[in-house]
Protein backbone atom coordinates (compact mmCIF):
# COMPACT_ATOMS: atom_id res chain seq x y z
CA UNK A 1 0.00 0.00 0.00
CA UNK A 2 2.88 2.38 0.82
CA UNK A 3 4.44 1.73 -2.58
CA UNK A 4 1.15 2.51 -4.31
CA UNK A 5 0.77 5.80 -2.39
CA UNK A 6 4.33 6.82 -3.21
CA UNK A 7 3.77 5.98 -6.87
CA UNK A 8 0.57 8.05 -7.00
CA UNK A 9 2.23 10.93 -5.17
CA UNK A 10 5.19 11.04 -7.55
CA UNK A 11 3.02 11.23 -10.65
CA UNK A 12 0.44 13.56 -9.17
CA UNK A 13 2.85 16.36 -8.25
CA UNK A 14 3.46 18.94 -10.88
CA UNK A 15 6.99 19.98 -11.62
CA UNK A 16 7.35 23.60 -12.58
CA UNK A 17 9.40 24.01 -15.71
CA UNK A 18 12.52 26.12 -15.53
CA UNK A 19 12.24 29.62 -16.93
CA UNK A 20 14.58 30.72 -19.69
CA UNK A 21 15.76 33.48 -17.34
CA UNK A 22 17.09 30.82 -14.94
CA UNK A 23 19.32 29.58 -17.76
CA UNK A 24 21.00 32.91 -18.44
CA UNK A 25 24.03 34.30 -16.62
CA UNK A 26 27.43 35.81 -17.31
CA UNK A 27 31.05 35.62 -16.23
CA UNK A 28 33.41 38.53 -15.68
CA UNK A 29 36.72 38.31 -17.48
CA UNK A 30 39.79 39.05 -15.32
CA UNK A 31 41.53 42.38 -15.75
CA UNK A 32 41.11 46.09 -15.21
CA UNK A 33 38.74 46.50 -18.17
CA UNK A 34 35.19 45.40 -17.39
CA UNK A 35 34.54 42.58 -19.87
CA UNK A 36 31.72 40.06 -19.62
CA UNK A 37 30.74 36.89 -21.51
CA UNK A 38 27.14 35.70 -21.52
CA UNK A 39 26.15 32.14 -20.65
CA UNK A 40 22.99 30.70 -22.22
CA UNK A 41 22.15 27.19 -20.97
CA UNK A 42 18.78 27.11 -22.70
CA UNK A 43 17.91 25.87 -26.15
CA UNK A 44 16.49 29.28 -27.08
CA UNK A 45 18.56 31.81 -28.96
CA UNK A 46 18.85 35.07 -27.02
CA UNK A 47 20.25 38.50 -27.91
CA UNK A 48 22.04 40.17 -25.01
CA UNK A 49 21.93 43.95 -24.63
CA UNK A 50 24.36 45.17 -21.95
CA UNK A 51 24.53 48.40 -19.96
CA UNK A 52 27.20 49.46 -17.46
CA UNK A 53 26.77 52.64 -15.40
CA UNK A 54 29.31 54.28 -13.12
CA UNK A 55 28.63 57.40 -11.05
CA UNK A 56 28.65 59.70 -14.09
CA UNK A 57 27.82 57.86 -17.32
CA UNK A 58 26.13 54.77 -18.75
CA UNK A 59 27.63 52.72 -21.57
CA UNK A 60 25.95 50.05 -23.68
CA UNK A 61 27.00 47.12 -25.85
CA UNK A 62 25.29 44.21 -27.62
CA UNK A 63 26.21 40.59 -28.19
CA UNK A 64 27.41 37.55 -26.32
CA UNK A 65 30.50 39.44 -25.14
CA UNK A 66 30.71 43.04 -23.97
CA UNK A 67 33.57 45.27 -22.94
CA UNK A 68 33.41 48.56 -21.07
CA UNK A 69 36.87 50.17 -20.92
CA UNK A 70 35.25 53.55 -20.15
CA UNK A 71 33.98 52.72 -16.64
CA UNK A 72 35.83 54.17 -13.69
CA UNK A 73 37.48 51.49 -11.53
CA UNK A 74 37.04 53.69 -8.46
CA UNK A 75 33.23 53.58 -8.68
CA UNK A 76 30.63 50.96 -7.98
CA UNK A 77 29.34 49.94 -11.41
CA UNK A 78 25.81 48.78 -12.11
CA UNK A 79 25.93 46.11 -14.82
CA UNK A 80 22.67 45.01 -16.43
CA UNK A 81 21.71 42.77 -19.30
CA UNK A 82 18.43 42.64 -21.18
CA UNK A 83 17.77 39.37 -22.97
CA UNK A 84 14.07 39.57 -23.68
CA UNK A 85 12.06 38.62 -21.64
CA UNK A 86 14.80 38.55 -18.99
CA UNK A 87 16.35 41.57 -17.31
CA UNK A 88 19.03 41.29 -14.63
CA UNK A 89 21.38 43.70 -12.81
CA UNK A 90 24.35 43.40 -10.46
CA UNK A 91 26.55 45.92 -8.69
CA UNK A 92 30.26 45.44 -9.33
CA UNK A 93 33.34 46.81 -7.60
CA UNK A 94 36.99 46.66 -8.59
CA UNK A 95 38.89 44.85 -5.80
CA UNK A 96 42.38 43.36 -5.83
CA UNK A 97 42.86 43.76 -9.58
CA UNK A 98 39.54 42.33 -10.81
CA UNK A 99 35.85 43.15 -11.01
CA UNK A 100 33.74 41.43 -8.36
CA UNK A 101 29.99 41.23 -7.79
CA UNK A 102 29.04 43.24 -4.74
CA UNK A 103 26.94 41.07 -2.47
CA UNK A 104 24.87 42.34 0.45
CA UNK A 105 26.49 44.61 3.02
CA UNK A 106 27.38 42.59 6.10
CA UNK A 107 28.24 45.40 8.48
CA UNK A 108 29.00 49.07 8.77
CA UNK A 109 31.42 50.39 11.33
CA UNK A 110 31.09 54.10 11.94
CA UNK A 111 34.04 56.14 13.00
CA UNK A 112 33.27 58.22 16.04
CA UNK A 113 35.57 60.87 17.36
CA UNK A 114 36.36 60.55 21.01
CA UNK A 115 37.81 64.00 21.56
CA UNK A 116 35.33 65.02 24.24
CA UNK A 117 37.43 63.37 26.92
CA UNK A 118 38.57 66.55 28.69
CA UNK A 119 42.18 66.18 27.58
CA UNK A 120 44.09 69.23 26.39
CA UNK A 121 45.84 69.31 22.99
CA UNK A 122 47.99 71.85 21.21
CA UNK A 123 47.13 72.99 17.69
CA UNK A 124 49.27 70.19 16.22
CA UNK A 125 47.25 67.54 18.06
CA UNK A 126 49.83 66.69 20.70
CA UNK A 127 48.38 65.99 24.12
CA UNK A 128 49.36 68.46 26.83
CA UNK A 129 49.35 67.71 30.53
CA UNK A 130 49.00 71.37 31.57
CA UNK A 131 46.94 74.36 30.48
CA UNK A 132 49.21 76.62 28.43
CA UNK A 133 49.29 80.36 29.03
CA UNK A 134 49.09 82.82 26.11
CA UNK A 135 48.81 79.97 23.58
CA UNK A 136 45.88 78.41 21.75
CA UNK A 137 44.92 74.98 23.00
CA UNK A 138 42.05 72.56 22.30
CA UNK A 139 39.81 70.91 24.86
CA UNK A 140 36.65 68.92 24.00
CA UNK A 141 37.02 69.79 20.32
CA UNK A 142 36.93 73.55 20.97
CA UNK A 143 39.78 76.08 20.82
CA UNK A 144 40.71 78.13 23.88
CA UNK A 145 43.20 80.86 24.70
CA UNK A 146 44.21 81.38 28.32
CA UNK A 147 45.59 84.83 28.92
CA UNK A 148 47.29 85.78 32.14
CA UNK A 149 46.82 89.48 32.91
CA UNK A 150 49.44 91.23 35.01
Amino acid sequence: MKKLLCFIFLFSTQVKSQSICDSLSYVIQPGQTLSVVSINNSSTSVNFMWMACDSEFCFSDMGDTASFPQVNIGDTVKLCYDAFPCYYCDSLVFIDGSWTILRGVTSIHEITNNYNNGNIYDILGNQLYYTPINKVYIRNNRPYLRILLE
